[in-house]
């Protein structure tokens, strides 16, 4: 009679588990069939910038840009940048080329057009800005196949963010072999590497970097807006490693992409 009894509740909590199993699954399809995938920003389908024509892309309830920023004056690896009214990129191995591809690598205080004020447009197009670290974790909360917008996860500043969101973020190739994405909702997250503090190119194919336009975050994940006194920033990166992103961060002095952000 136990032998029964211990069988039926054995079977009965199979039945469970896959009930659970099927729940979350379906769940997580009903998640993904609400992304909006690779569409355009229907008020803005395209943006038109200093002699350059942007594409856009909605996520969740956000525009994006769907290419990095690629304006300004290109100079050489060995100069700095400087607040002298002109915008100024780098662009790697100082060829122009590469910024027809991946765009501008910019210094954090020419990308902010020397402000400190985080979402400010720095060298955004008007109505634009350099997204803050509350536009990421939107949009990492948004493209996450595992956990959603208001999970506790995205709290704090833990290094590796989300499950499989810098996954849906990078481009299907254009990365080194095995390191390709997914690309789930358009945001086309390219390796354009950086311009590192000596002044060397590296990085490109395996690592996609975007500055935001905070200096950093208290313990509880939440945007600070401190003077930034010439030391450190920001930001978000992808990596050839990894399915998460990346939150550190890094010497303004350092050279990354550009991402912006539609004003709400």
């Amino acid at each position: 009679m136990r032998s029964k009894q211990s069988l039926l509740l054995i079977i009965m909590m199979i039945l469970l588990n896959h009930h659970y199993m099927f729940a979350q699954e379906s769940a997580q399809n009903q998640k993904n069939d609400n992304k909006a995938v690779n569409n355009p920003c229907p008020e803005t389908p395209t943006v038109t910038y200093e002699g350059q024509v942007y594409n856009t892309v909605k996520i969740g309830d956000q525009c994006w840009l769907k290419e990095n920023l690629n304006v300004g004056e290109m100079i050489m690896n060995t100069e700095e940048m400087e607040d002298n009214g002109v915008i100024e990129k780098y662009c790697y191995d100082n060829d122009a080329d590469s910024c027809a591809k991946y765009g501008g690598l910019y210094q954090w205080d020419e990308m902010m057009q020397y402000s400190n004020q985080p979402a400010t447009q720095g060298i955004c197009p008007p109505d634009w800005h350099i997204p803050t670290h509350e536009d990421w974790v939107i949009l990492e909360g948004e493209v996450d196949n595992h956990y959603d917008r208001w999970d506790e996860i995205w709290d704090g500043t833990s290094i590796n963010r989300g499950y499989d969101v810098g996954y849906n973020l990078k481009t299907t190739d254009g990365w080194n072999p095995y390191a390709y994405g997914a690309d789930s909702v358009g945001f086309s997250g390219m390796p354009a590497g950086n311009r590192n503090l000596l002044g060397n190119f590296n990085s490109i194919g395996n690592y996609a970097i975007w500055w935001v336009s905070e200096t950093s975050v208290d313990k509880e994940g939440k945007d600070s807006e401190k003077p930034n006194n010439d030391e450190s920033a920001l930001y978000r990166s992808l990596s050839h490693q990894l399915h998460q992103v990346i939150m550190q961060t890094a010497s303004n002095k350092n050279a990354f992409s550009v991402r912006c952000v539609r004003n709400y």
